[in-house]
């Protein structure tokens, strides 16, 4: 067993790591992206969440029933107001529809960085194993 063994193993073990480094820091700054990207839309679905209340939808429901009965500027009102908590409604759908995807994307970016951890120690493990292997079968030589 040679110092240049020795050093071949050092240096192949340091290339893995480093290749490592540079992939787990990629996929991190794309999970810190995502987790950003989803702090903002659940933000933003509070907001029409806030737009969209129980109460008032209640309120205009019962003034829809008796859309007739009411007066034709309050008609007016109550018809634009209808029309106002329908796109509020469809935009908070597409909202919760885009927040479903973002939270798969991050769930996938974690399972990418826990099968980059696999993959790294599997190639470590390989390496040492044969750097082992090789230091052993030098030792039993040396001892024959």
């Amino acid at each position: 067993m040679s110092d240049t063994d020795v050093m071949a193993f050092w240096k192949r073990r340091r290339e893995l790591e480093e290749q490592h480094d540079l992939k787990r820091k990629a996929l991190e700054a794309e999970l810190h992206q995502h987790t950003e990207t989803i702090d903002r839309t659940i933000a933003a679905v509070c907001a029409e969440m806030g737009n969209v209340s129980g109460a008032a939808l209640e309120f205009i429901r019962f003034f829809l029933e008796n859309l007739d009965e009411l007066p034709a500027n309050f008609r007016e009102y109550v018809t634009l107001w209808q029309k106002e908590n329908i796109s509020n409604t469809a935009k908070l759908e597409n909202l919760k529809t885009e927040l479903d995807k973002l939270l798969q994307s991050r769930a996938d970016v974690r399972k990418s960085i826990f099968a980059l951890e696999k993959e790294i120690f599997q190639e470590i493990s390989i390496i040492t194993h044969n750097y082992t292997s090789t230091v052993a079968k030098a030792m039993n030589e040396k001892i024959t």
